[in-house]
């Protein structure tokens, strides 16, 4: 399984990697509340 997941996610850093792209590793229910919080302010 470490194996499997190892391979995955070196696939996912090479993609961002050739598309320039940023990895973002986090919960994201915090951001979606925090943007509905700012649109009612």
């Amino acid at each position: 399984m470490d194996d499997r997941l190892h391979k995955i996610s070196r696939q996912i850093v090479e993609d961002a990697k050739e598309r320039n792209a940023i990895i973002i590793i986090g919960h994201l229910e915090d951001v979606q509340n925090q943007d509905k919080r700012s649109a009612s302010l």
